[in-house]
């Protein structure tokens, strides 16, 4: 029995998203690129549906035009020409502080459990991506040294102290670093991080 052409459609679609998905994993400094192709499929894709009305595509197309602008080098007006913020700015990214501050509390207690630093970084890389983490944890090592630094932000400072606390209150012995620190990365990964 062949695919009917809707299946062959969905098949393309999921085909071009796979692939956008890789390469935004790479981390290749190409996750814009990976993104606007991953629009593209969607946009083609909803294209081809005879149902959807061209007009209803038309914000789709805006944002593809302002991204394929923005891979270019422009600086697109969807993008950069924004309001006047009315609260005093733009908010901080908070949301990566939390995961950061925990990652770097988990690499600390790895070297405070023996652990050398290389084996330790070496050792989170791995479980993050296995446990399928989407952050690049990487410079686990510059979160550390940045939230020693009495310069770093106040949320990420704190953070780090209550991890910490908390932390060695559960393990005080140093004895299960790897569990727990595997623990929480698949809990990071589960939130989405």
């Amino acid at each position: 029995m062949e695919p009917s052409q809707s299946d062959r459609l969905l098949a393309e679609l999921l085909d071009k998203l796979d692939t956008a998905a890789f390469n935004l994993d790479a981390q290749q400094g190409r996750e814009l690129l990976a993104a606007r192709y991953a629009l593209m499929a969607v946009i083609d894709y909803l294209r081809k549906d005879k149902a959807i009305e061209v007009r209803l595509l038309n914000p789709l197309r805006v944002l593809d035009v302002a991204l394929h602008d923005l891979c270019q080098g422009a600086k697109p007006d969807l993008f950069f020409d924004k309001p006047k913020p009315v609260n005093g700015g733009a908010p901080t990214n908070h949301y990566r502080t939390m995961p950061r501050a925990l990652i770097a509390v988990l690499f600390d207690v790895m070297i405070k459990g023996g652990e050398k630093n290389s084996a330790a970084k070496a050792w989170l890389v791995t479980e993050a991506k296995a446990a399928g983490l989407k952050m690049d944890i990487k410079r686990v090592e510059d979160w550390r040294e940045t939230i020693s630094d009495t310069s770093a932000p106040e949320l990420m400072r704190s953070a780090f102290a209550g991890f910490l606390q908390a932390y060695m209150e559960a393990d005080p012995g140093l004895k299960h670093t790897k569990e727990n620190a595997k623990a929480g990365i698949v809990n990071l990964a589960q939130q989405g991080f």
